[in-house]
């Protein structure tokens, strides 16, 4: 299984930053054809209050983060 292989390369890597994600066990995919997107919203904070990681595959990507105050 491909992703099954991807989260075991996830949990095992060093990134740079210090981070790692040893626990993690979701990966969600989405395809966005060219010029469209996802349009600002709020995640729940409780889905991701122990990491989120975005990877981004062939196309360049700007993504903006905010935090609620």
């Amino acid at each position: 299984n491909v992703f099954a292989a991807l989260l075991q390369k996830i949990r095992r890597f060093s990134f740079p930053d210090g981070m790692s994600f040893p626990n993690i066990n979701q990966v969600t995919v989405n395809e966005y054809t060219p010029g469209v997107g996802i349009g600002s919203h709020v995640d729940t904070p409780s889905a991701f209050s122990d990491g989120l990681m975005s990877v981004s595959l062939s196309s360049s990507v700007v993504m903006e983060f905010s935090r609620k105050d």
